[in-house]
Protein backbone atom coordinates (compact mmCIF):
# COMPACT_ATOMS: atom_id res chain seq x y z
CA UNK A 1 0.00 0.00 0.00
CA UNK A 2 3.15 2.42 0.07
CA UNK A 3 3.50 2.04 -3.39
CA UNK A 4 2.68 5.41 -5.77
CA UNK A 5 -0.74 5.56 -7.25
CA UNK A 6 1.30 6.69 -10.19
CA UNK A 7 4.34 5.72 -11.33
CA UNK A 8 6.25 6.91 -14.58
CA UNK A 9 9.49 6.06 -16.04
CA UNK A 10 10.92 7.60 -18.91
CA UNK A 11 7.72 8.59 -20.73
CA UNK A 12 8.14 9.54 -24.21
CA UNK A 13 5.38 10.09 -26.93
CA UNK A 14 6.16 10.86 -29.79
CA UNK A 15 3.57 11.70 -33.02
CA UNK A 16 4.53 11.09 -36.59
CA UNK A 17 3.77 13.69 -38.95
CA UNK A 18 2.11 12.07 -42.25
CA UNK A 19 2.27 13.97 -45.90
CA UNK A 20 0.42 12.80 -48.66
CA UNK A 21 1.92 13.49 -52.37
CA UNK A 22 1.35 11.65 -55.32
CA UNK A 23 3.05 9.66 -57.33
CA UNK A 24 3.91 10.37 -60.57
CA UNK A 25 2.49 13.06 -62.85
CA UNK A 26 4.78 15.23 -64.95
CA UNK A 27 2.67 17.42 -65.86
CA UNK A 28 2.90 21.48 -64.83
CA UNK A 29 -0.56 21.60 -63.07
CA UNK A 30 -0.47 25.24 -63.38
CA UNK A 31 -0.13 25.21 -67.20
CA UNK A 32 -2.30 22.04 -67.53
CA UNK A 33 -5.78 24.10 -67.21
CA UNK A 34 -8.97 23.04 -65.54
CA UNK A 35 -10.40 20.94 -67.91
CA UNK A 36 -7.10 19.25 -68.98
CA UNK A 37 -6.24 18.61 -65.58
CA UNK A 38 -10.28 17.32 -64.89
CA UNK A 39 -9.30 14.45 -67.69
CA UNK A 40 -6.15 13.34 -66.66
CA UNK A 41 -7.86 13.09 -63.14
CA UNK A 42 -10.39 10.87 -65.28
CA UNK A 43 -8.02 8.95 -67.42
CA UNK A 44 -5.07 8.25 -65.09
CA UNK A 45 -5.33 9.75 -61.47
CA UNK A 46 -2.84 10.03 -59.59
CA UNK A 47 -2.94 7.97 -56.47
CA UNK A 48 -2.35 9.95 -52.79
CA UNK A 49 0.81 8.05 -51.28
CA UNK A 50 1.33 8.69 -47.25
CA UNK A 51 4.66 9.45 -46.18
CA UNK A 52 5.54 9.20 -42.89
CA UNK A 53 8.65 11.34 -41.80
CA UNK A 54 11.19 9.79 -39.27
CA UNK A 55 11.26 12.37 -36.40
CA UNK A 56 7.79 13.41 -35.85
CA UNK A 57 6.67 15.71 -33.15
CA UNK A 58 7.85 14.78 -29.46
CA UNK A 59 5.32 15.51 -27.47
CA UNK A 60 6.94 14.18 -24.16
CA UNK A 61 10.83 13.59 -23.41
CA UNK A 62 11.75 11.10 -20.76
CA UNK A 63 9.50 11.90 -18.23
CA UNK A 64 10.03 10.46 -14.88
CA UNK A 65 7.16 10.89 -12.07
CA UNK A 66 5.36 9.35 -8.55
CA UNK A 67 1.94 10.56 -7.79
CA UNK A 68 0.97 9.56 -4.14
CA UNK A 69 -2.27 8.24 -3.23
CA UNK A 70 -4.34 10.99 -1.43
CA UNK A 71 -2.27 13.90 -3.57
CA UNK A 72 -4.26 16.45 -6.31
CA UNK A 73 -1.20 17.38 -8.42
CA UNK A 74 -1.25 20.39 -10.47
CA UNK A 75 0.05 20.23 -14.00
CA UNK A 76 1.03 23.65 -15.66
CA UNK A 77 2.40 24.60 -18.25
CA UNK A 78 2.68 26.62 -21.29
CA UNK A 79 0.04 25.21 -24.79
CA UNK A 80 1.63 22.49 -26.44
CA UNK A 81 3.81 21.56 -23.78
CA UNK A 82 2.59 18.20 -23.18
CA UNK A 83 0.35 18.61 -20.26
CA UNK A 84 -3.00 16.74 -22.08
CA UNK A 85 -0.45 14.60 -23.94
CA UNK A 86 0.15 12.98 -20.46
CA UNK A 87 -2.88 12.73 -19.31
CA UNK A 88 -4.14 10.99 -22.44
CA UNK A 89 -1.29 8.35 -22.02
CA UNK A 90 -2.44 7.72 -18.28
CA UNK A 91 -6.03 7.38 -19.68
CA UNK A 92 -4.85 4.69 -22.35
CA UNK A 93 -6.21 6.74 -24.85
CA UNK A 94 -3.00 7.11 -26.51
CA UNK A 95 -0.05 4.49 -26.41
CA UNK A 96 3.48 6.01 -25.11
CA UNK A 97 6.37 5.86 -27.34
CA UNK A 98 8.89 4.49 -25.10
CA UNK A 99 8.74 4.26 -21.16
CA UNK A 100 6.39 2.37 -18.39
CA UNK A 101 3.04 3.82 -16.78
CA UNK A 102 2.14 1.89 -13.70
CA UNK A 103 -1.20 2.52 -12.13
CA UNK A 104 -2.30 1.41 -9.15
CA UNK A 105 -6.36 1.41 -8.94
CA UNK A 106 -9.25 2.36 -10.82
CA UNK A 107 -8.93 5.68 -13.21
CA UNK A 108 -11.15 7.98 -14.11
CA UNK A 109 -10.37 10.23 -16.76
CA UNK A 110 -12.18 13.65 -17.86
CA UNK A 111 -9.93 15.03 -20.94
CA UNK A 112 -12.86 16.85 -22.41
CA UNK A 113 -16.04 17.85 -20.88
CA UNK A 114 -19.36 16.46 -22.25
CA UNK A 115 -17.32 13.28 -23.88
CA UNK A 116 -19.01 9.84 -23.59
CA UNK A 117 -22.44 11.92 -23.02
CA UNK A 118 -25.36 11.70 -25.45
CA UNK A 119 -27.77 14.44 -26.17
CA UNK A 120 -30.56 12.10 -26.86
CA UNK A 121 -30.17 9.63 -23.83
CA UNK A 122 -32.14 10.88 -20.64
CA UNK A 123 -29.72 11.57 -17.95
CA UNK A 124 -29.87 8.26 -15.87
CA UNK A 125 -29.02 6.81 -19.12
CA UNK A 126 -26.18 8.58 -19.90
CA UNK A 127 -24.98 7.90 -16.46
CA UNK A 128 -24.92 4.41 -16.81
CA UNK A 129 -23.16 4.96 -20.58
CA UNK A 130 -20.51 6.80 -18.44
CA UNK A 131 -19.87 4.54 -15.88
CA UNK A 132 -19.73 1.82 -18.38
CA UNK A 133 -17.14 3.51 -19.58
CA UNK A 134 -15.05 4.03 -16.83
CA UNK A 135 -15.16 -0.27 -15.98
CA UNK A 136 -18.07 -0.22 -13.64
CA UNK A 137 -20.55 -2.71 -13.13
CA UNK A 138 -24.40 -2.35 -13.33
CA UNK A 139 -24.91 -2.44 -9.88
CA UNK A 140 -21.65 -0.20 -9.04
CA UNK A 141 -23.62 2.29 -11.61
CA UNK A 142 -26.90 2.48 -9.57
CA UNK A 143 -25.69 3.00 -6.44
CA UNK A 144 -23.56 6.02 -7.63
CA UNK A 145 -26.45 7.40 -9.57
CA UNK A 146 -28.35 9.30 -6.58
CA UNK A 147 -24.57 11.07 -5.58
CA UNK A 148 -24.25 12.01 -9.11
CA UNK A 149 -27.75 13.19 -9.20
CA UNK A 150 -27.41 15.25 -6.35
CA UNK A 151 -24.40 17.15 -7.33
CA UNK A 152 -25.39 17.92 -10.30
CA UNK A 153 -28.11 19.05 -9.36
CA UNK A 154 -30.43 17.18 -11.87
CA UNK A 155 -32.57 14.72 -9.47
CA UNK A 156 -35.73 16.23 -10.92
CA UNK A 157 -34.47 15.77 -14.43
CA UNK A 158 -33.06 12.33 -14.67
CA UNK A 159 -35.45 10.83 -16.84
CA UNK A 160 -35.55 13.84 -19.37
CA UNK A 161 -33.40 13.93 -23.02
CA UNK A 162 -30.35 15.05 -21.48
CA UNK A 163 -30.65 17.91 -24.77
CA UNK A 164 -33.75 19.19 -22.74
CA UNK A 165 -32.05 19.85 -19.29
CA UNK A 166 -31.16 23.45 -18.52
CA UNK A 167 -28.16 24.87 -19.45
CA UNK A 168 -24.68 23.83 -18.09
CA UNK A 169 -26.22 20.41 -17.77
CA UNK A 170 -23.60 19.10 -19.87
CA UNK A 171 -21.14 20.39 -17.75
CA UNK A 172 -22.24 19.37 -14.16
CA UNK A 173 -23.48 16.41 -15.28
CA UNK A 174 -19.99 15.20 -16.75
CA UNK A 175 -17.72 16.81 -13.13
CA UNK A 176 -20.18 14.61 -11.19
CA UNK A 177 -20.10 11.49 -12.66
CA UNK A 178 -16.24 12.05 -12.56
CA UNK A 179 -15.81 12.81 -8.76
CA UNK A 180 -18.87 10.42 -7.46
CA UNK A 181 -17.65 6.73 -9.31
CA UNK A 182 -15.27 5.83 -6.56
CA UNK A 183 -12.18 5.86 -8.62
CA UNK A 184 -8.59 5.66 -7.10
CA UNK A 185 -7.07 8.06 -9.50
CA UNK A 186 -9.22 11.28 -11.47
CA UNK A 187 -7.21 12.61 -14.44
CA UNK A 188 -9.15 16.46 -15.34
CA UNK A 189 -8.14 18.09 -17.81
CA UNK A 190 -9.69 22.17 -17.85
CA UNK A 191 -12.57 21.09 -15.54
CA UNK A 192 -12.78 23.34 -12.42
CA UNK A 193 -13.67 26.43 -14.29
CA UNK A 194 -17.28 25.62 -15.35
CA UNK A 195 -20.89 26.39 -13.95
CA UNK A 196 -22.06 29.21 -11.63
CA UNK A 197 -19.79 30.45 -9.33
CA UNK A 198 -22.04 28.16 -5.87
CA UNK A 199 -20.86 25.03 -8.42
CA UNK A 200 -17.37 26.18 -9.41
CA UNK A 201 -17.04 26.41 -5.37
CA UNK A 202 -18.41 23.01 -5.06
CA UNK A 203 -16.70 21.17 -7.57
CA UNK A 204 -13.38 22.58 -5.82
CA UNK A 205 -14.22 21.56 -2.25
CA UNK A 206 -14.92 17.84 -3.39
CA UNK A 207 -11.31 18.16 -5.23
CA UNK A 208 -9.88 19.34 -2.15
CA UNK A 209 -11.46 16.24 0.12
CA UNK A 210 -10.04 13.80 -2.06
CA UNK A 211 -7.20 13.12 -0.19
CA UNK A 212 -9.43 12.46 3.03
CA UNK A 213 -10.58 9.46 0.98
CA UNK A 214 -6.99 8.22 -0.95
CA UNK A 215 -8.22 9.47 -3.94
CA UNK A 216 -5.21 10.84 -6.27
CA UNK A 217 -5.88 13.75 -8.82
CA UNK A 218 -3.57 14.89 -11.65
CA UNK A 219 -5.39 18.40 -12.65
CA UNK A 220 -4.56 20.30 -15.59
CA UNK A 221 -5.31 23.79 -15.86
CA UNK A 222 -4.23 27.36 -16.93
CA UNK A 223 -6.05 28.54 -14.19
CA UNK A 224 -3.29 29.74 -11.76
CA UNK A 225 -5.77 30.76 -8.97
CA UNK A 226 -7.41 27.12 -8.97
CA UNK A 227 -3.82 25.09 -8.87
CA UNK A 228 -2.94 27.38 -5.87
CA UNK A 229 -5.92 26.34 -4.12
CA UNK A 230 -6.40 22.86 -4.61
CA UNK A 231 -3.60 21.32 -5.23
CA UNK A 232 -0.73 19.66 -2.77
CA UNK A 233 2.35 19.78 -5.05
CA UNK A 234 2.76 21.27 -8.83
CA UNK A 235 4.42 20.13 -12.10
CA UNK A 236 5.80 22.50 -14.83
CA UNK A 237 6.11 21.04 -18.19
CA UNK A 238 7.77 22.74 -20.70
CA UNK A 239 8.70 21.26 -24.43
CA UNK A 240 7.40 17.63 -23.40
CA UNK A 241 10.03 17.37 -20.08
CA UNK A 242 9.67 18.45 -16.02
CA UNK A 243 10.50 21.94 -15.76
CA UNK A 244 10.24 21.66 -12.02
CA UNK A 245 8.58 20.24 -9.22
CA UNK A 246 7.18 20.92 -5.78
CA UNK A 247 5.72 23.44 -3.92
CA UNK A 248 2.45 24.73 -5.38
CA UNK A 249 3.76 28.22 -4.87
CA UNK A 250 7.47 28.25 -5.94
CA UNK A 251 6.59 26.73 -9.07
CA UNK A 252 3.23 28.57 -10.11
CA UNK A 253 5.21 31.78 -9.14
CA UNK A 254 8.66 30.52 -11.65
CA UNK A 255 6.29 29.55 -14.58
CA UNK A 256 4.32 32.93 -14.45
CA UNK A 257 7.59 35.17 -14.15
CA UNK A 258 9.75 33.15 -17.43
CA UNK A 259 6.57 33.38 -19.13
CA UNK A 260 5.98 37.07 -18.68
CA UNK A 261 9.67 37.78 -19.11
CA UNK A 262 9.08 35.91 -22.75
CA UNK A 263 12.05 33.30 -21.16
CA UNK A 264 9.82 30.33 -22.39
CA UNK A 265 10.77 29.84 -25.85
CA UNK A 266 12.81 27.52 -27.79
CA UNK A 267 16.11 27.96 -29.53
CA UNK A 268 14.19 28.14 -32.90
CA UNK A 269 12.02 31.04 -31.44
CA UNK A 270 14.70 32.86 -30.01
CA UNK A 271 16.16 33.11 -33.24
CA UNK A 272 13.22 33.70 -35.00
CA UNK A 273 12.14 37.45 -35.91
CA UNK A 274 8.72 37.13 -33.84
CA UNK A 275 7.14 34.58 -31.40
CA UNK A 276 3.84 33.58 -29.81
CA UNK A 277 4.68 32.45 -26.90
CA UNK A 278 1.27 31.70 -24.97
CA UNK A 279 -2.24 32.24 -25.36
CA UNK A 280 -4.86 32.49 -22.81
CA UNK A 281 -7.89 33.22 -20.97
CA UNK A 282 -8.03 36.00 -18.42
CA UNK A 283 -11.22 36.62 -16.11
CA UNK A 284 -12.41 40.06 -14.83
CA UNK A 285 -9.66 40.27 -12.69
CA UNK A 286 -6.79 39.64 -15.27
CA UNK A 287 -5.59 36.34 -13.38
CA UNK A 288 -5.33 33.05 -15.84
CA UNK A 289 -8.81 30.97 -15.61
CA UNK A 290 -9.93 27.58 -17.51
CA UNK A 291 -13.08 28.50 -18.82
CA UNK A 292 -15.05 31.58 -20.24
CA UNK A 293 -17.59 32.00 -17.90
CA UNK A 294 -20.81 33.89 -19.92
CA UNK A 295 -22.23 35.89 -17.19
CA UNK A 296 -18.74 37.65 -16.04
CA UNK A 297 -16.29 40.07 -18.68
CA UNK A 298 -13.04 38.17 -19.86
CA UNK A 299 -10.26 38.40 -21.54
CA UNK A 300 -8.26 36.68 -24.33
CA UNK A 301 -4.77 37.02 -24.03
CA UNK A 302 -1.92 37.01 -26.40
CA UNK A 303 1.85 37.14 -24.78
CA UNK A 304 4.47 37.39 -27.48
CA UNK A 305 8.13 38.18 -28.06
CA UNK A 306 9.69 40.39 -30.62
CA UNK A 307 13.06 39.75 -31.26
CA UNK A 308 13.76 42.45 -34.36
CA UNK A 309 14.18 45.74 -33.80
CA UNK A 310 13.90 47.39 -37.35
CA UNK A 311 10.27 45.81 -37.96
CA UNK A 312 6.83 46.66 -36.56
CA UNK A 313 3.99 43.71 -35.25
CA UNK A 314 0.59 43.87 -36.18
CA UNK A 315 -2.06 41.07 -33.79
CA UNK A 316 -4.83 39.99 -34.83
CA UNK A 317 -7.13 37.43 -32.82
CA UNK A 318 -10.10 35.13 -34.21
CA UNK A 319 -12.75 33.51 -32.44
CA UNK A 320 -14.47 30.73 -33.85
CA UNK A 321 -17.35 28.13 -32.88
CA UNK A 322 -16.03 25.01 -32.73
CA UNK A 323 -13.43 24.64 -35.51
CA UNK A 324 -15.45 25.63 -38.31
CA UNK A 325 -17.91 28.77 -37.77
CA UNK A 326 -15.93 32.08 -37.88
CA UNK A 327 -17.56 34.75 -35.45
CA UNK A 328 -15.00 37.14 -36.12
CA UNK A 329 -11.73 38.83 -36.06
CA UNK A 330 -10.11 41.46 -34.09
CA UNK A 331 -6.94 43.67 -35.25
CA UNK A 332 -5.18 44.93 -32.23
CA UNK A 333 -4.77 49.37 -33.08
CA UNK A 334 -1.41 49.21 -31.94
CA UNK A 335 1.12 48.32 -33.68
CA UNK A 336 3.94 47.12 -31.48
CA UNK A 337 8.17 47.95 -31.91
CA UNK A 338 10.79 47.71 -29.76
CA UNK A 339 14.84 48.47 -30.10
CA UNK A 340 16.11 45.13 -28.39
CA UNK A 341 14.41 41.90 -27.91
CA UNK A 342 11.21 42.07 -25.79
CA UNK A 343 7.98 40.32 -24.67
CA UNK A 344 4.59 41.85 -25.25
CA UNK A 345 0.88 41.60 -24.32
CA UNK A 346 -2.02 42.17 -25.91
CA UNK A 347 -5.44 41.25 -24.88
CA UNK A 348 -8.96 40.86 -26.65
CA UNK A 349 -11.72 41.84 -24.24
CA UNK A 350 -15.26 40.09 -24.14
CA UNK A 351 -17.99 41.68 -22.13
CA UNK A 352 -20.75 39.37 -19.85
CA UNK A 353 -23.55 37.40 -21.85
CA UNK A 354 -21.59 37.93 -24.96
CA UNK A 355 -21.80 34.65 -25.95
CA UNK A 356 -23.83 31.25 -25.59
CA UNK A 357 -22.95 27.97 -24.16
CA UNK A 358 -20.92 25.91 -26.50
CA UNK A 359 -17.44 25.17 -27.47
CA UNK A 360 -15.35 28.34 -28.64
CA UNK A 361 -11.67 28.39 -30.24
CA UNK A 362 -9.52 31.17 -30.27
CA UNK A 363 -6.65 31.68 -33.18
CA UNK A 364 -4.12 34.54 -32.98
CA UNK A 365 -1.51 35.84 -35.57
CA UNK A 366 1.23 38.18 -35.80
CA UNK A 367 2.75 39.98 -38.44
CA UNK A 368 6.47 41.77 -38.66
CA UNK A 369 6.57 43.93 -41.31
CA UNK A 370 9.63 46.41 -42.07
CA UNK A 371 9.22 49.85 -40.21
CA UNK A 372 8.16 52.08 -42.96
CA UNK A 373 7.26 49.40 -45.52
CA UNK A 374 3.46 48.40 -45.36
CA UNK A 375 3.31 46.43 -48.33
CA UNK A 376 5.48 44.26 -47.76
CA UNK A 377 5.40 40.52 -47.16
CA UNK A 378 4.95 40.41 -43.55
CA UNK A 379 6.78 37.46 -41.32
CA UNK A 380 4.22 36.29 -39.27
CA UNK A 381 3.59 33.50 -36.09
CA UNK A 382 0.18 31.78 -35.33
CA UNK A 383 -0.88 30.11 -32.52
CA UNK A 384 -4.26 28.71 -30.92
Amino acid sequence: MNAPAVSIRGLSKTFAITRKRRKGGGIDQGQLGALGHLLKQVVAPDKPEEIKEADGVQALRNVDLDVARGEVLGIIGRNGAGKSTLLKVLARVIDPSAGRVTLHGRVASLLELGIGFAPELTVRENIQLYARLNGLGRRDALSAEDRILAFAQLEEFRDHPLAKCPSGAFIRLAFSALVNMRADIILADEVLAVGDSNYRHACEERIRSAPQSGECVLFVSHDMNAIRRICTRVVWIDHGRIRMTGDTEVVVAAYENELLSGHLSDDAEDTAPCSILDLRLLGDDQAPIGALQMEAPAAIECVFRLNAPNETATLAIELWRGRKAHIFTATCPERFHSPRPRTFRAALKLPADFLNESEYTAHCRLQLRPRGEPHATPTSAAAE
